[in-house]
């Protein structure tokens, strides 16, 4: 529009009034108009318009920026929460492992206890491995879990504008 501004321009303007009047004998229409054209120069105009147009490029530039920005800050941040949901998984599967061959080390030392090959200190320190295993196994499933979350957060998963947010699943299960 500032562009536009720097060109001539011609408005056709113009009226048409009927008017009617009522007479005994007969009724009568008088119809009147007006028309009349406007032409636009902007001879003396032109360094104002030309600076407008300067400043509009800019703003419009600006904006551009603004929205680029945005845009590359969102896939950012979903990339972001999609690598860490990934490391979330290889960690989790790690520690299932982890916990598997603690509970297999405890099944042997009981054995071994029953057998009288081993102490119970040895039985105790195996389920002591299991349980310390297990919690790590719990912390990383929970920071999977917000991961998760993070990435639909990212990618505006399930947002409305206007919707009064409505508890998830996770969160109810977060709250036990």
């Amino acid at each position: 529009m500032a562009e536009a501004r720097l060109y001539p321009s011609i408005t056709l303007g113009g009226s048409i009034t009927p008017s009617y009047t009522k007479s005994s004998r007969a009724e009568a229409g008088l119809l009147g108009w007006s028309f009349g054209p406007s032409l636009s120069l902007p001879i003396f105009d032109g360094g104002t318009l030309r600076a407008n147009l300067s400043s509009q490029e800019s703003s419009a530039r600006e904006a551009y920026l603004a929205w680029k920005q945005t845009v590359l800050g969102a896939v950012e941040e979903v990339e972001n929460a999609l690598a860490a949901l990934s490391r979330d998984g290889r960690t989790v599967a790690a520690y299932r492992q982890t916990v598997k061959s603690y509970q297999e080390a405890l099944e042997l030392s009981t054995a071994s206890y029953r057998d009288g090959a081993s102490s119970l200190l040895d039985v105790l320190d195996a389920q002591r491995q299991v349980s310390s295993a297990q919690e790590s196994l719990a912390a990383a499933v929970q920071q999977m879990a917000e991961d998760y979350v993070a990435l639909n957060v990212a990618m505006g998963g399930g947002y409305a504008v206007g919707d009064q947010a409505k508890p998830t699943r996770m969160a109810s299960i977060s709250k036990k």
